[in-house]
């Protein structure tokens, strides 16, 4: 299995897995773990969505130095969920000490 493919499988299976996981009972979570959850919901959809783009190129249009189609089909939507649970991470670092205590459930 090449590494493309390994990472477009993960893309497309693991990182819903986590998301599904940290999504059950996201109410109930830390403030981390929906920002996180939230970062990946974003990049995954994003990756998704550039990676159908860049799907959608005729093959009469395809080079042999067309790396943005493959790097966005097979590494985007893995990429993509990463990078925005990193920013949901980073995010939730710096946040406001009072947000917990404002907020009424």
């Amino acid at each position: 299995m090449t590494p493309g493919i390994l990472a477009l499988l993960t893309g497309l299976f693991v990182i819903p897995g986590i998301m599904l996981y940290v999504g059950h009972r996201l109410r109930r979570r830390s403030f981390r773990a929906r920002r996180i959850f939230w970062g990946m919901f974003f990049g995954h959809t994003a990756g998704a969505l550039l990676a159908t783009w860049y799907s959608m190129i005729p093959p009469e249009l395809w080079s042999s130095s067309d790396f943005w189609r493959g790097a966005f089909g097979f590494y985007g939507m893995l990429l993509g969920g990463l990078i925005g649970g990193l920013i949901g991470f980073v995010v939730s670092i710096f946040r406001h000490p009072g947000d917990n205590a404002a907020r009424s459930h």
